[in-house]
């Protein structure tokens, strides 16, 4: 942040300077930001002061009714806050904002006080040029819809840098999460995998913490519409020769088009493809094993969970794919199959240190939380006893984070009152915060949810 506004030429002979100044001695943060302020003649000390002295990051937003002919904003700054109805609070950074315009280079301008008029070079600008800052970006809904319009003219990582930001903005209630979702939308068909991993991650957040079970299935199909295309485009499973860049990509669209999209024609050539991995392993690119075994293991039987165990205790000694196997046990729904892989966590064919991680996984599942936390209650002692106070039971606490109700908040709170693990008194807070801020986002966004999809084409 602080190369980007004083440049970088000038930053570099700050710290060449500072280094020459304090060479074979001691030296403090304060030192340094004093000389670099000294060379470039900007207030670098006031700016680093802001943000070393007082706890928090800063969210800036633009308003104003900008026009081509007046092109000017009103930018505000504030202390940004994960929970939507938190008091508001009077810190104030002195933040070198820098904006960039469709075409343009990034202007930055100081930010003082609580607000500042600046001018623009166009009404279509970034908030954060390249995504040096250190603060979030809160756009107005009209500059969002006018960004999604082309969102090509953004550099990639500032574009990576909306999605995030407006994600944060639709978790604490500043704005619907619609407006993260038109923008996930409008992003599917130009991002690499990494990204559409992020995405996943967002939508399956959307899926499981918000929206009702009466509307999964047209958001399924939403998914679908948006993202299939672009795995069709680049084709499952692809060939070898492919770049690493493609079949990135490809295995993040598959596990999400046949995982949260629930694509039928999807998880059939997944399926397929795991049949001949297991019998035949190279004849899978690593990219896709996890996500084919995971999306398969969505409807999987009974036979295709016993080859998957079978598998399993026969890569012991190939942790890779022993653990990708592991992890892909708990993606099957059925019950059934489900309770036995419940069992496997008290079983001495599994080994201690794999039985917290696996238990973890059942709990982020949202067809398995239910009967893995009977299952927890239930064996508790046993649990305690196999994978010890410091060992396995924070991790198994920590899953529990996973619920999103105020009621399982108080009884996750209610169990450990009756169960004492000291050890573990941080992560039980830490995991019942995490529920209560679930529950808060989806009491929030619950409606507006409904309210996009119905509009949604």
């Amino acid at each position: 942040m602080i190369e980007s506004y004083v440049g970088a030429e000038a930053f570099r002979a700050g710290v060449q300077a500072y280094l020459k100044k304090h060479a074979f001695a001691n030296a403090t943060g304060e030192d340094f930001w004093s000389e670099i302020t000294r060379v470039t003649g900007k207030p670098v000390d006031a700016i680093m002061r802001s943000f070393v002295d007082q706890p928090g990051a800063p969210v800036l937003s633009a308003s104003g009714a900008c026009r081509e002919s007046d092109r000017q904003l009103t930018l505000t700054q504030e202390r940004f806050r994960g929970s939507g109805d938190s008091p508001s609070s009077s810190e104030r950074w002195t933040l070198p904002a820098c904006t960039r315009a469709r075409g343009g280079q990034a202007r930055c301008e100081l930010v003082e006080q609580a607000t500042k008029l600046i001018t623009t070079d166009s009404c279509s600008a970034v908030l954060n040029a390249g995504e040096r800052g250190y603060y979030f970006s809160q756009y107005a809904p009209a500059t969002l819809r006018d960004l999604r319009r082309d969102l090509l003219w953004l550099r990639p990582v500032e574009r990576i840098g909306l999605l995030g930001d407006e994600w944060w903005m639709a978790r604490t209630g500043r704005h619907d999460v619609g407006e993260y979702l038109e923008l996930a939308g409008a992003l599917a068909a130009t991002e690499t995998g990494a990204v559409i991993t992020t995405l996943g991650d967002r939508l399956d957040t959307i899926a499981n913490e918000v929206a009702p079970a009466s509307d999964l299935p047209r958001f399924e199909a939403w998914i679908r519409s948006r993202f299939k295309p672009a795995l069709d485009k680049i084709g499952l499973p692809g060939k070898r020769t492919d770049s690493e860049t493609t079949q990135a990509d490809r295995a993040a669209l598959a596990a999400l088009v046949g995982g949260i999209g629930n694509d039928p024609q999807v998880q059939a050539r997944m399926r397929a493809l795991v049949d001949a991995y297991l019998a035949k392993p190279s004849t899978l690119t690593p990219s896709l094993v996890s996500p084919a075994l995971q999306i398969a293991a969505l409807h999987g039987d009974d036979a295709l969970y016993d080859r998957y165990r079978t598998h399993m205790q026969a890569l012991s000694g190939q942790p890779e794919e022993y653990y990708r196997m592991l992890a892909a046990l708990s993606w099957f729904r059925d019950p059934a199959l489900v309770a036995g892989t419940l069992d496997l966590s008290l079983s001495s064919s599994l080994r201690t240190q794999d039985a917290a991680g696996l238990l973890a996984a059942l709990l982020d599942r949202p067809w398995s939380r239910e009967p893995a936390w009977t299952f927890i209650r239930a064996h508790w002692s046993e649990l305690s006893e196999r994978l010890g106070t410091f060992g396995g039971m924070p991790t198994i606490v920590n899953g529990l984070g996973s619920f999103c109700s105020s009621a399982r908040a108080g009884e996750v709170r209610q169990f450990f009152a009756d169960h004492p693990t000291p050890a573990a008194n941080r992560t039980i807070e830490q995991a019942i915060e995490r529920i209560q801020s679930c529950a808060a986002f989806r009491e929030r966004q619950a409606p507006a949810f409904s309210r996009w999809l119905s509009g949604a084409s």
